[in-house]
């Protein structure tokens, strides 16, 4: 076992992809199955970003980390990886209030 913290995993991506935040903004017509269809495929993207990384890096995807990590919680060098790819593709998805669908914005 090697001890290694997440610091060992420290990547700068050119791309400064971790530089973005998705805002979503829906109004009061949004039905709620698509607020969860939107949800969902967000969701999906930054899991997709996060398995590439996590292949290229650590020759195993995101998920299969996370069920590494799911079945063994004393696994640190695992939650390192997990640590690091998180920090490198975060989750990060605000919502706004929901607006007037009746009213005009310019």
């Amino acid at each position: 076992y090697n001890n290694t913290s997440s610091n060992d995993y420290n990547y700068n991506n050119n791309t400064s992809s971790n530089n973005y935040n998705i805002d979503d903004d829906y109004n009061n017509n949004t039905t709620y199955n698509t607020y969860l269809s939107v949800q969902n495929e967000l969701q999906s993207a930054v899991n997709e970003l996060r398995d590439e990384l996590a292949l290229e890096k650590f020759g195993m995807s995101y998920a299969q980390m996370e069920d590494i990590y799911d079945r063994n919680k004393e696994d640190k060098k695992t939650l390192d990886k997990i640590t690091a790819v998180r920090a490198v593709y975060p989750q990060r998805i605000s919502e706004a209030e929901p607006r007037d669908a009746s009213a005009n914005y310019y």
